[in-house]
């Protein structure tokens, strides 16, 4: 496998933004087996969101290989993905391993010749594969920006038979911003969209700070759903229209007639997805339904090098992104040249509709299955099964165990499986009721092989128990050429099933492992027990075999031709059907007004409930119920006869509807939050803020509404309102409203781009009315890398976060130091700078030269890449990021939050600051810790070698610095040690030719940094470092430490040391309490549960046992309750349940540690 790469524009390169993924394989999850005289390895991934393939060169060793997807920021492109590095474990030596296989469709019924092990592979010892890494460009996922990769963990050494799995391996994955259009969604959009992509991504935790731009809502405009028919069949579809209106879906029927007239297209498909891509781009679209069969509806191929060519691809109306033409030669969907980006943006389903009667079996069938269901029948499974190549002994089989083991391990199934079961045992098995049956083996377009066929359907009689069907088998699902066995299974009225996916043309093998056709229909079943839509369910099956799809003909031709036939909004039962208890009004008056449901099943909040309350046909309005199980659904204004109906649908829950009436009473007002402002220069929160927030306010009733008052509440534990009531006065219908301004805090610790969850309650005396929005703090997906620039000042300096200085190594990545700004840009006044931590000349971990002295020691892994803070706490320009000593051979448990300080004004434009907090994760306190930074500078113009400095230090000042003459200087570099305060320490300047270029040894750091090995003056003109020093630390278990050093330049020895004073007095940590915590009481606090109703516990780690005050603050500020807590230990818990507190949210503190908590009456 090859490595990917694009090369991106100058702009990008300046900032690279990396996104890193640790992916792990226990040795456990390795399954060696023997077939044919060889070893096969399987791998069974622990993480859900990846997913395994294969090597694929027929005549190679057969090693599994991992297909994951990373989220990326909107408007990114895939740079290049490295791998950064690799633990591996051996799992055997003398092990022969079984060659790749051709894949082959599984009609090839005859026998296939054995491709044997290549010679000039098996004969090597060289570790196979020679590229583990293969990265696939990013696509557009729902708007999101995604890529892929392909990892083979294993390291199989052929002449020896020595095989490695990688157990620990680290990801680089580069991006460049702005390099692609980015698109805007519309709210409902974004929340649809996000759930599907954490489910794909392996950095899931990414997703809230990673959203494409949000719309305004518009919920009048809104369309969840695209029912595409032809104009005979509208009137016939008009009930199952009326029915997704039921399930909370706005869903309209759009005539295939009418689309040709309005869009263009070079044939009636194109103008049906053109249509598509217009409703998601203006309507927020999330389903279409292409209700027809294809007399009615249009299809496409996609075009594929292998007869019959041409192959049903209903993904193009689901992928709408590009025109899957591109080359512009009218085959469509092509390997090369076509562009296709094979993420699915909507679900798409087609019904085998001919005529009304279709239409109304279709909607007893789906009506059925999701709101009456035979409880019987749910944990049933049918899985028969047939020999498909039985020359070298596959079997369906392999693939139908493990269905039956994935949903064993969720519940207890009665599976029902069987090699060449007879027809009238399938026939008997399906009337007596089987939810689930998926065939495994040959097929064609009117056949299960000899399992079953059209012949059997007459003989159904499961009217109540509908079946869900699929298979990885050929041909039965040839919608677009015959009358296929898909179809009848969901059209014949006796029994049948409810829906069916199943193969176009050929399905496609891959023995003696599992191949494209058998992954897809198990990734269904594992979709499936997650919980989800059909529709969902198949369409992220085929966005997790993209990567595969997008180089491998055969995984591509699985991909289109695996075709759902059924609705893809039905939810699908995982148990029997849960009760709902639903509480809300049963009489409301006639008037514009918030609806409040609350949903629970089994006494718990029920979150995710779709609300939808209608008037007949109408859907007037819904919501989704939140954490809290609560939803508020806006009604327009009503007429005071009606009756309306309420639906409550969820998964595994049982639909509940009731009745609501309406009285009269005139006209009223509705008073909903609008939008928001902040008092703020830049118009946004920012981490750190302390800031004014107006949220104007709509009446969309129809009646003025008077004394209108708001109150601010915040579900963030980032977000503290402390001023949390507002006037609005009076507003008339239809205007807007601005009152007096909320106050809030935010955390400076709240990452950029977090979504806050406020709720603003709005009142006038007589209604309430609730709206739940989500601002964004800080950049929306602020940009993140291994390296970034500072550039502010008067000079240029690159900050890595791998602890690297300048550069991530020496003439590795980022721009060195350029000092002053008019130096020459390719002249780096530093070749290299580390942080340095040690304990003994045993333990050094650092990122400066080693042994040799050009290969630095990278013993810091970035767990946090390099983020902008804005806005600074300290200057104008700020970088954050977080490493620990992981990649140590023997780690501590040390974690490092590196931030560097740059001013823009005159006076401090000679000098950055880098903070280290240096935090103690293990159980063991730290001990006899010294901290250093190296520099190596140089002050020689770029086309000279780095030898030509002097070189001396300031042992008042702790000051290491590097100068261009022994007298009269015109330039001095130095770093110095300048917090804590009056700390003891040591600067050095290092010769290079005496120190470092024999090895600069881990003992000779350590010696340098406690004070055994100085070096004071470099009076000889040559190649220098500077050093500079602090320690000795002790820092206790969850305890941490900060640290600080300047790295200063002037035209003078004098010069510079003035500027690292006034670094001095500029600095001081941006923290609210000191540094060393020593002094402090409570050391550790933990609340849980932060939201309750009823208590919440609170537990505590003491540095001492002594009363300990304990005060909770409301949201105002006010104290709402006080006491002393007297600890029976250091170590202990207590309950906390509010005596008379409002619900709403507080801030507790205990000794001098606090948190955030929501009570909720």
């Amino acid at each position: 496998m090859k490595v990917f790469a694009v090369i991106c524009l100058a702009a990008c390169v300046a900032f690279a933004g990396v996104v890193p993924v640790a992916l792990a394989v226990r040795p456990d999850e390795v399954v060696l087996a023997r077939q044919n005289g060889f070893t096969v390895v399987n791998l069974i991934p622990g993480n859900d969101n990846l997913v395994t393939v294969t090597t694929t060169e027929p005549g190679t060793p057969l090693l599994p290989v991992l297909s994951g997807n990373v989220l990326l920021p909107p408007g990114s492109e895939l740079e290049a993905i490295e791998l950064v590095s690799v633990e591996w474990h051996e799992l055997g030596t003398g092990l022969v391993l079984h060659p790749v296989q051709p894949m082959r469709p599984f009609s090839q019924w005859n026998s296939v010749g054995f491709a044997a092990p290549e010679p000039a592979v098996y004969s090597s010892d060289a570790p196979f594969p020679t590229e583990a890494l293969t990265a696939i460009p990013a696509g557009n996922k729902t708007g999101f920006r995604v890529a892929g990769f392909l990892f083979c963990p294993f390291r199989y050494h052929p002449a020896s038979g020595r095989l490695l799995v990688a157990t620990r391996a680290e990801l680089a994955v580069r991006y460049c911003e702005n390099s692609v259009p980015v698109q805007t969604l519309m709210p409902g959009q974004v929340e649809f969209g996000a759930d599907m992509v954490a489910r794909l991504v392996v950095n899931p935790a990414d997703v809230s700070r990673m959203v494409p731009p949000v719309t305004a809502p518009d919920i009048a405009n809104e369309l969840d759903v695209a029912v595409v028919t032809s104009q005979t069949l509208k009137t016939a579809l008009r009930d199952f229209n009326n029915y997704l209106g039921r399930k909370g879906y706005i869903a309209e029927v759009f005539t295939t007639d009418t689309i040709y007239a309005r869009y263009p297209g070079t044939d009636n498909a194109e103008k049906v997805r053109n249509f598509l891509k217009d409703m998601f781009a203006t309507r927020g679209l999330k389903y279409v339904i292409l209700a027809g069969d294809v007399q009615h509806v249009p299809y496409r191929t996609g075009y594929l090098d292998y007869s019959p060519y041409n192959v049903p691809a209903d993904l193009y109306f689901s992928d709408l992104d590009g025109t899957w033409n591109a080359n512009g030669n009218s085959y469509f969907g092509e390997m090369t040249g076509d562009s296709v980006d094979l993420f699915a943006d909507i679900y798409v389903g087609r019904l085998p509709l001919d005529d009304a009667t279709h239409a109304a079996t279709f909607l007893r069938k789906d009506t059925t299955y999701e709101l009456h269901p035979d409880t019987s029948y749910l944990d049933n499974v049918l899985l028969p099964f047939e020999d498909l190549w039985s020359s070298i002994d596959y079997y369906g089989r392999i693939i139908n165990k493990n269905i039956a083991l994935a949903l064993s391990a969720y519940s207890p199934w009665q599976v029902d499986s069987m090699l060449s079961m007879p027809p009238w045992t399938v026939v008997a098995a399906i009337n007596s009721g089987r939810h689930m049956f998926h065939f495994a083996g040959h097929g064609a377009v009117m056949a299960f092989g000899y399992t079953f066929s059209i012949s059997n359907l007459e003989s159904l009689t499961n009217t109540a128990k509908p079946s869900i069907v699929n298979s990885m088998a050929c041909d039965c699902g040839n919608f677009d050429q015959n009358d296929c066995l898909g179809e009848r299974f969901v059209t014949v009225s006796n029994g049948g099933a409810v829906s069916t996916c199943l193969n176009a043309r050929y399905g496609w093998g891959a023995p003696p492992n599992m191949g494209p056709s058998e992954n897809l229909c198990m990734e269904f079943y594992n979709n499936y027990l997650k919980g989800m839509t059909q529709g969902q369910a198949y369409g992220l099956a085929k966005d997790f075999y993209r990567n595969a799809a997008f180089s491998q003909m055969t995984y591509r031709w699985s991909v289109y031709g695996w075709t759902l036939q059924g609705d893809p909004t039905m939810l699908m039962w995982r148990r029997p059907p849960q009760a709902l208890t639903v509480v809300h009004e049963d009489t409301i008056a006639a008037v514009p007004q918030q609806f409040e449901v609350v949903v629970e099943c089994g006494h718990a909040p029920f979150r995710g409930a779709r609300v939808a309350v209608r008037h007949g046909s109408d859907l007037l309005g819904r919501a989704v119920t939140n954490a809290q199980g609560r939803a508020f659904v806006n009604l327009p204004a009503l007429h005071d006869t009606w009756t309306l109906t309420v639906s409550v649908t969820g998964q595994d829950a049982a639909m509940h509807e009731a009745t609501v009436r309406t009285r009269s009473a005139g006209i009223a007002p509705l008073v909903v939050y609008d939008y928001m402002r902040v008092d703020d220069p830049n118009g946004r929160l920012d981490p750190g803020e302390n800031v004014d927030l107006s949220l104007v306010v709509r009446n969309v009733g129809n009646a003025q509404a008077s004394g209108v008052t708001g109150v601010l509440r915040s579900a963030s534990p980032y977000v503290l309102v402390t001023d949390s009531t507002s006037s609005y006065g009076t507003v008339a219908a239809g205007d807007t409203a601005v009152g007096d301004v909320y106050h809030v805090v935010v955390s400076r610790d709240c990452p950029q781009g977090h979504r806050a969850e406020l709720t603003l309650v709005v009142s006038n005396g007589y209604s309430s009315w609730y709206s739940v929005f989500e601002p964004v703090v800080g950049l929306k997906y602020a940009r993140g890398g291994l390296w970034a620039v500072h550039d502010t000042a008067d000079f240029v300096l690159g900050v890595c976060a791998n602890g690297g200085i300048g550069t991530t190594q020496w003439r590795g990545e980022g721009l060195g130091f350029i000092y002053p700004k008019t130096r020459q840009w390719s002249s780096s006044a530093m070749m290299h700078g580390g942080l340095m931590l040690g304990t003994d000349t045993v333990w050094v971990c650092d990122n400066y030269y080693g042994v040799p002295w050009r290969q630095t020691s990278l013993n810091f892994r970035m767990e946090e890449s390099l983020r902008m803070v804005v806005p600074a706490e300290l200057g104008e320009q700020e970088y954050r990021c977080v490493i620990s000593d992981a990649a140590h051979p023997e780690p501590k448990g040390l974690t490092v939050t590196q931030r560097s300080y740059v001013s823009a004004r005159l006076v401090h434009k000679d000098f950055v600051v880098i903070e280290y907090r240096i935090h103690n994760n293990s159980a063991e306190p730290l001990t006899g810790l010294y901290v250093g930074v190296a520099c190596d500078f140089r002050t020689a113009p770029w086309n000279a070698n780095d030898q030509y400095d002097f070189a001396g230090t300031d042992s008042v000042r702790n000051l290491a610095y590097i100068k261009s003459a022994s007298s009269g200087e015109t330039l001095a570099l130095g770093v110095r040690h300048i917090y804590p305060v009056g700390m003891n320490g040591y600067a050095n300047c290092i010769s290079h030719n005496t120190y470092i270029n024999d090895g600069f040894t881990k003992s000779e750091k350590m010696k340098f940094m406690d004070g055994r090995l100085r070096s004071t003056t470099g009076t000889t003109q040559g190649n220098w470092h500077a050093l500079s020093s602090s320690g000795p630390y002790t820092i206790a278990p969850g305890d941490s430490q900060i640290v600080a050093w300047v790295i200063c330049g002037g035209r003078t020895v004098t010069a510079m040391a003035a500027s690292s004073d006034s670094a001095m007095e500029w600095f001081a940590p941006p923290v609210a309490v000191a540094e060393s915590e020593q002094g402090r009481v409570v050391r550790a606090l933990s609340i849980a549960p932060r939201v309750f109703s009823g208590r919440t516990t609170v537990s505590y780690s003491l540095s001492r046992s002594e009363p300990v005050p304990v005060v909770v603050f409301d949201a105002a500020g006010r104290v709402a309750e006080s006491f002393t807590l007297v600890p029976q230990g250091r170590v202990g818990s207590f309950v906390w349940r509010p005596a008379q507190a409002e619900g709403g949210v507080y801030f507790m503190k205990v000794g001098d540690a606090g948190g955030k908590v929501v009570y909720v009456r």
